[in-house]
């Protein structure tokens, strides 16, 4: 059985306005981190077509023997996966890290520079994007709160 509802311009505006405040976009934003860290945790790269990451070539290099040979999950001393966060801009939300310590150390990562493997672990070049089950939690994320936003 259908459902029709008449929906007009003022309310379609109304949804908009609500779904694009710092709340909402913070809401999306610490969901997408959470589910990028719980990808990371797991040696699997949360960006699309990247798989698991390269594995570590010495890992008794790394001090007090902190790194597992399974899973490669770029935690050292976890100040870099910490240091992502969001940014809200009229545009939408921008996910990344801001801190130029550790924003260096996540370049390296990926780009692959000074000898460390390519771990993509943000989409941040031109046609990257989220894993699928990263990009259909943001839209069911999304659906729940334009129905919020409309039972309200």
């Amino acid at each position: 059985m259908a459902v029709k509802v008449k929906v007009t311009a003022p309310q379609f505006k109304s949804i908009g306005s609500k779904l694009s405040s710092d709340r909402v976009q913070g809401i999306i934003a610490n969901e997408v981190i959470k589910l990028m860290k719980q990808f990371i945790a797991i040696g699997t790269s949360p960006v699309l077509g990247e798989r698991r990451f390269t594995a570590y070539k010495d890992k008794t290099k790394y001090p007090g023997d902190k790194k597992n040979s399974k899973p490669v999950n770029l935690f050292l001393s976890g100040d870099m996966l910490d240091a992502i966060t969001y940014r809200v801009l009229k545009s939408g939300v921008k996910i990344g890290i801001f801190d130029s310590d550790e924003r260096a150390k996540a370049t390296t990562h990926i780009r692959g520079l000074n000898g460390v493997p390519q771990r993509k672990f943000l989409p941040v070049d031109d046609g990257d994007k989220f894993i699928v089950s990263i990009q259909r939690s943001i839209r069911t994320l999304y659906a729940r709160l334009i129905s919020d936003i409309i039972n309200k």
